[in-house]
């Protein structure tokens, strides 16, 4: 996985520093555009409930049609594991940073729809209370992302819907994979 995530960096970093000639036409979402996010998050892993994700994205062209971005986001939400004895309550917060290239395409007058994917590095946070202690396990976790929105347009601003699959590993102290599935609405400016 990681091997995968270093090529897609190499390759993100050679189209951004090569030399591109952009067409008369002005940019679909603008040179940079950014944008918030509300999704409904829901984990793959049925120990983590199902929860709402708040995030902030930026996108700049770096040849027609092609966007590089960075998106970040924060998740709290509660759980339940199953053991032999009984059922634990547990807390999750999930930060993923993200790495992200986006295609775009005019699909109507003021329709934009786009399809990217990207790589990302993922912290998660988990309290998992016992009868006399709690334990708090940490953790960075590589993972992958792919996705796609459609926004409509209306002068410098857009907003739109969007869905995200992202895969994650497994991590080292808590053994927890934290892969999830995200739709939601987003709006943005354009510049």
């Amino acid at each position: 996985m990681k091997k995968i995530m270093v090529v897609c960096l190499l390759f993100v970093f050679s189209v951004l520093l090569s030399n591109v000639v952009h067409s008369a036409e002005s940019p679909l979402l603008g040179i940079n555009n950014f944008g918030l996010k509300v999704d409904y998050i829901q984990f793959f892993d049925d120990n983590n409930d199902n929860s709402f994700y708040l995030g902030f994205e930026g996108y700049k062209e770096i040849a027609e049609n092609f966007y590089l971005g960075a998106e970040a986001g924060y998740v709290s939400t509660d759980g339940n594991l199953e053991t032999f004895e009984s059922d634990i309550d547990s807390d999750l917060i999930f930060i993923p940073v993200e790495l992200n290239v986006k295609y775009v395409r005019k699909v109507f007058s003021g329709f934009v729809l786009g399809v990217g994917t990207g790589i990302s590095y993922n912290y998660a946070k988990e309290d998992l209370p016992s009868s006399y202690t709690s334990d708090t396990i940490d953790d960075w976790v590589f993972g992958g992302q792919l996705f796609a929105d459609m926004n409509y347009t209306a002068g410098q601003f857009f907003f739109g819907i969007h869905s995200k699959v992202h895969l994650t590993d497994k991590g080292k102290d808590s053994a927890n994979n934290y892969s999830n599935l995200r739709f939601g609405g987003q709006i943005g400016v354009m510049f």
